[in-house]
């Protein structure tokens, strides 16, 4: 899922809940994170790492 301005504590609860509950992953990136990984792409390096450390943040901050 794309918000423009990112996530409010809202939304990630909500992500957080459709993983547990539903075993459907959330990603949701915002405009600089769609930046980031475009420079990362323009200077040859691997954009897919952004969407690594928000996936990591993500099932880090899961509780149980």
């Amino acid at each position: 899922m794309v918000a423009r301005n990112g996530a409010d504590n809202g939304a990630l609860r909500a992500a957080g809940g459709a993983l547990r509950e539903a075993g459907k992953l959330i990603l949701i990136l915002s405009l600089d994170d769609l930046c980031e990984m475009l420079n990362a792409r323009d200077k040859a390096n691997d954009p897919e790492v952004v969407l690594y450390a928000l996936l990591d943040k993500l099932l880090t901050g899961l509780g149980r």
